[in-house]
């Protein structure tokens, strides 16, 4: 599974998924990496904790919740917390993030199971492992943790609304605030005009197409776009164009003419300016070395190295 990449600003952090269209991460991290404590930052996923071996403390906006081998947390969206240690002993732990939008299948099921329960009043859950719908959450994040880099996708969304439903049932039911139904159906909205962009990204494309997808005028658009992906629906587009440029240098013999306009681009010269800047490598360059590294990796498997790895993203911002 590809390397997931985080952008960092003002304490907000921006996740790069492990697949694109499907926005689930799950990593292993350890307090060492962060020098005992990480800083204390927010995001717009959704975050489940396990700790693996040791113990640390996560701090969140409702308290400070000690954490042994076993046990875990939910974070909710847009809590800002840290998590640290002490007496400064080591800790691993697994993390799973996910953006809420991967749970609204529809409107009702966003304004009614989902959105009411992602503000202020629910910033963190501790999961302590003793009932049995948290061992089934906790069991949740190893087993997503332990797929990567497999195809169980299906498998993986079915598992995600399990652990949903099992915080719904066991800490949200029952409390809904009155008129809790969200008139804004602002994810729903927003994964419209983002599949709209997958769909159609080898086509020109203005804002106002993009707009028009979710049904609201050129400023929700972009307002929608900036506060839940932290850029304008333009980057957004660019960004997409320039990672379907990159997995067609490594999977074809098209050229780099051809590729540009496949992608949407309307010139190859600035589709190779605009590539370089975010990869940090011409197309051509990036090609050829992705191939070295897929020659590597064969090589490898040949002399009896083991499996090897896929090759890498050669991105700087992911």
């Amino acid at each position: 599974m590809k390397a997931c990449k985080e952008v960092r600003e003002e304490g907000r952090r921006t996740s790069r998924y492990d697949f694109e269209g499907h926005p689930v991460r799950v990593r292993e991290a350890s307090l060492e990496e962060y020098g005992g404590s990480t800083e204390p930052h927010s995001h717009e996923e959704m975050e489940f904790v396990l700790v693996r071996e040791g113990h640390l403390l996560l701090e969140a906006e409702s308290g400070v919740f000690p954490l042994e081998a076993g046990q875990g947390a939910f974070i909710n969206a847009q809590c800002r917390h840290r998590f640290f240690s002490e007496d400064g002993t080591g800790c691993q732990f697994l993390c799973l993030q996910l953006h809420p939008v991967l749970l609204c299948t529809s409107w009702y099921v966003e304004e009614r199971f989902v959105v009411p329960f992602l503000s202020g009043r629910f910033p963190c859950v501790p999961l302590s492992g003793e009932e049995l719908w948290e061992k089934q959450v906790l069991q949740g994040i190893e087993t997503l943790f332990a797929r990567q880099g497999g195809e169980e996708v299906l498998e993986n969304q079915l598992l995600l609304f399990e652990m949903w439903l099992n915080l719904y049932k066991n800490v949200f039911a029952g409390q809904e605030e009155p008129g809790g139904i969200v008139k804004e159906r602002r994810l729903t909205l927003l994964k419209a005009m983002t599949d709209y962009i997958r769909q159609n990204y080898s086509q020109k494309i203005k804002l106002e197409d993009i707009a028009q997808a979710g049904g609201v005028q050129k400023t929700s658009c972009s307002n929608l776009f900036k506060f839940y992906l932290r850029e304008s629906p333009i980057s957004f587009l660019t960004s997409y164009r320039l990672r379907a440029g990159a997995k067609l240098l490594t999977t074809t013999n098209a050229t780099v003419t051809d590729i540009t306009y496949a992608v949407g681009f309307s010139s190859a010269s600035y589709f190779v300016r605009a590539f370089r800047e975010r990869y940090g490598y011409t197309p051509q360059q990036y090609r050829s070395a992705q191939a070295r590294q897929e020659a590597d990796r064969l090589r490898g498997e040949e002399e009896g190295k083991g499996g090897g790895c896929p090759p890498r993203d050669m991105g700087k911002g992911g």
